[in-house]
């Protein structure tokens, strides 16, 4: 999700995970404020509020795609 606007399933593709998961953590960053959303028919579009909100994001994750290269 970065400047324009994806529905999970295009999340998913993009970073190689699960829609479930996907759908998870965006629903935890909704819940957070972090992010909005719109409906289109039966889809729905997220976007990140804020480019600081994009920047803590691409950090966790770097941090945990680190994590996990580690311990495998």
């Amino acid at each position: 999700m970065g400047p324009s606007e994806a529905c999970v399933s295009e999340v998913a593709d993009k970073l190689n995970r699960s829609e479930s998961a996907v759908s998870h953590h965006i629903r935890v960053l909704r819940m957070k404020g972090l992010v909005r959303w719109r409906r289109s028919g039966k889809a729905i579009y997220y976007v990140l509020k804020r480019l600081f909100s994009l920047r803590i994001i691409r950090n966790c994750w770097m941090n945990m795609t680190e994590m996990t290269e580690f311990v495998l």
